[in-house]
């Protein structure tokens, strides 16, 4: 069965820089796209006691109005494409992801970034984060700039080799993307430096960055040579989280691609893991990466 690409919508309003997306890549990569939309009347929103048939009636006006809707969002999508739409009434999108969604069945997950004032993700935007077993490509409603680079993070110090697998797959993916824009890609890594040694003038921030690369595991140094990007990764000494977001800006990146090796559990809500620190500064579009389960 050929696999489509996901395309989860959740509030209609903020659709369509997942359905323009989504078309390019659908275009790009000859697959199609199964859409899943929902939508919800909450009783907040319902001041009166209600009977059974007029609820169903209210449910079906708001199936009605969201299908109309949607028809409009579609247009943005290329025509050539074929999409299959479900509208669902469902209170909890979340609910639906982890508990009825057949990942198998699509190559990818493709989903609007809505940023506001207020946050940078949604929550089943942290969820897709976190649990999906796909590629998560967010695409922001808000931007930097109207910049279109793609800029490739690596996490290079780690000997694992779901590490070197997962930086080999954001190197293959932020060339593949940067040649369907027509655009550079770009990589980054934030090489970790000690604060306290810093301070103490035991280590020093420029040969830390100047010595970085020859001092990565080989086999990290081997996929570096491979796609003969060693030479051109910038290197920044300090915490990721601040240094990806700095090293996207500074090469106008307009896509960041980054593998992220969710935590589970407790320690997961309420801690997150490096890779969600760093989301949540960037103004981009992002595709999220997670190792193959070895």
């Amino acid at each position: 069965m050929d696999k489509r690409i996901l395309v989860i919508i959740d509030h209609i309003k903020y659709c369509a820089p997942a359905l323009k997306q989504a078309g390019i890549l659908a275009k790009h990569f000859n697959q199609n796209i199964e859409l899943i939309c929902f939508t919800y009347e909450h009783s907040a929103h319902i001041p009166l006691e209600l009977s059974p048939s007029q609820l169903e009636q209210v449910k079906q006006a708001r199936l009605g109005q969201t299908a109309n809707e949607l028809a409009e969002q579609l247009l943005v999508v290329n025509h050539e494409t074929q999409i299959e739409q479900s509208i669902l009434w469902h209170k909890y999108p979340s609910q639906w992801l982890s508990d009825d969604c057949d990942f198998s069945k699509y190559s990818m997950v493709i989903k609007t970034r809505h940023i506001d004032n207020q946050q940078q993700f949604s929550q089943l935007d942290w969820q897709l984060i976190r649990t999906s077993p796909l590629p998560v490509y967010l695409a922001a409603d808000q931007t930097w700039r109207n910049n279109k680079n793609v800029f490739g993070s690596l996490d290079l110090a780690s000997k694992k080799a779901s590490k070197v697998a997962l930086n080999q797959a954001v190197i293959e993916s932020c060339i593949s993307f940067a040649q369907m824009n027509q655009a550079s890609a770009k990589f980054g890594y934030a090489v970790s430096i000690s604060p306290l040694l810093r301070d103490l003038g035991f280590v020093y921030v420029d040969e830390t960055q100047m010595n970085a690369l020859d001092n990565i595991p080989s086999d990290q140094q081997a996929i570096l040579k491979q796609y003969q990007i060693i030479n051109d990764v910038a290197v920044k000494a300090g915490p990721a989280e601040k240094v990806i977001p700095s090293l996207a800006a500074d090469v106008n990146a307009g896509l960041v691609v980054i593998g992220s090796v969710g935590r589970k559990g407790l320690k997961g809500k309420l801690l997150g893991n490096t890779a969600e620190k760093i989301l949540n500064l960037l103004k981009t579009d992002l595709l999220i990466l997670t190792p193959e389960k070895e």
